[in-house]
């Protein structure tokens, strides 16, 4: 598969480091057979992946879709975008202004990508949940700690009673004394860290969930363990080669 191949697909781009090997092969047979997956089954995009009906499934559902119908919905409004322009990648001799200019075009096509995956619904019940909420906690490590910290600066601005925490132990510590009316923030890059997914003691109750790339980082994405503590994904996209890890 080419990499230029899959920038056109933001819905399969960001999460492909986090597939697995036959998951991959998938992905890989969609982005050099869009138009053939259109009017295929899942029984035969089993087949043509060389995988089975279920890794089919699983694999539109790690993906946010329910189906591989509303995959194809996916992948059709991508096919239908402007055309995407490759990873801007810094080298080593760049210039000043070509390091600025690669940067700045990474970000505006990253927000472009955001763009077509919000989950509109999901960001507004995510507003209300907030505007409701008694206090609101905002829980993330390393690079997204930083996301935190600007969220809870920018949302204190705003009159809300907001708290941020980047120590495992003090999240564990503001999980216990939670209320129902509270809400939690729950930043990350991949959706895959289990510290922040799941501190002891955090109780199951409604939550926003939002994701640092840039895009961002890379997408948070339903199947990943903070899903599991999350009642709603706020997605975005990060431009950045396939198995890029930040």
């Amino acid at each position: 598969m080419e990499e230029m191949k899959l920038q056109v697909f933001p819905v399969l781009r960001s999460a492909y480091g986090g597939l697995t090997k036959s998951e991959r092969r998938i992905a890989d047979y969609i982005v050099d057979h869009p138009g053939e997956v259109m009017e295929e089954t899942v029984a035969d995009l089993a087949v043509h992946a060389q995988s089975s009906e279920i890794t089919i499934s699983r694999f539109c559902k790690k993906l946010g879709c329910s189906g591989l119908k509303e995959l194809k919905l996916m992948l059709a409004a991508d096919l239908s975008a402007a055309p995407q322009k490759d990873f801007h990648d810094i080298q080593a001799g760049d210039t000043g202004r070509q390091v600025a200019s690669k940067v700045f075009a990474n970000i505006a096509e990253g927000l472009q990508d955001t763009l077509s995956l919000l989950d509109y619904d999901a960001v507004d019940e995510a507003a209300r949940l907030i505007l409701k909420a008694r206090r609101i906690y905002v829980f993330g490590f390393g690079n997204s700690a930083t996301v935190c910290m600007d969220m809870a600066t920018r949302f204190l601005r705003l009159g809300l009673a907001i708290r941020e925490y980047a120590d495992s132990h003090m999240q564990v510590t503001a999980a216990a004394l939670m209320t129902p009316a509270d809400v939690v923030l729950a930043v990350s890059h991949i959706g895959r860290r289990r510290n922040c997914s799941s501190p002891s003691g955090l109780p199951r109750r409604p939550a926003a969930r939002s994701s640092s790339s840039p895009a961002t980082a890379s997408r948070l994405w339903p199947g990943k363990p903070m899903s599991a503590c999350a009642a709603w994904a706020v997605k975005s996209s990060i431009r950045r080669k396939p198995g890029h890890r930040a």
